[in-house]
């Protein structure tokens, strides 16, 4: 009987872990729908959010250490297919390849709530317009 209700425990957590993922992921696309620096790459129906990717249009990893010198937690965790599998290591993947390039992975989960996922959106547009005016100067 143990193992039994230790399932159904786990299995009704995933169900609540995967909403409150979902909702967390709902904020993001929110807070970001209307910054022209990055897109939000949107799970497929049913997927779990371990990190909401967003794809950044240039500079990812001056804005990576930006959000990070700032406290937000971010990654940029996304190897493409040629680096994983070895019989394919000398292939060329140019999406997998680019996407790899350009992704940022930030955290839906109770460890952001909302006031930061807001900051989120603002810390990106203010690096892009500081990162405008030092080129402009």
């Amino acid at each position: 009987m143990l193992p039994l209700s230790g399932f159904i425990i786990r299995k009704t957590t995933g169900i609540i872990d995967r909403t409150i993922r979902k909702d967390y992921s709902d904020l993001f696309v929110t807070a970001l729908k209307n910054n022209t620096h990055v897109n939000v790459v949107k799970h497929l129906h049913g997927s779990t959010y371990w990190r909401q990717n967003i794809l950044v249009r240039e500079n990812r990893d001056d804005l990576l250490s930006h959000l990070r010198s700032k406290k937000i937690k971010a990654t940029a965790y996304f190897p493409s297919i040629s680096s994983l599998f070895e019989d394919v290591q000398h292939e060329i993947y140019p999406c997998s390849d680019e996407f790899s390039s350009k992704v940022i992975n930030l955290w839906p989960w109770i460890e952001t709530n909302q006031d930061e996922i807001e900051n989120i959106d603002m810390e990106i547009k203010y690096y892009f317009q500081d990162s405008y005016l030092k080129k402009h100067d």
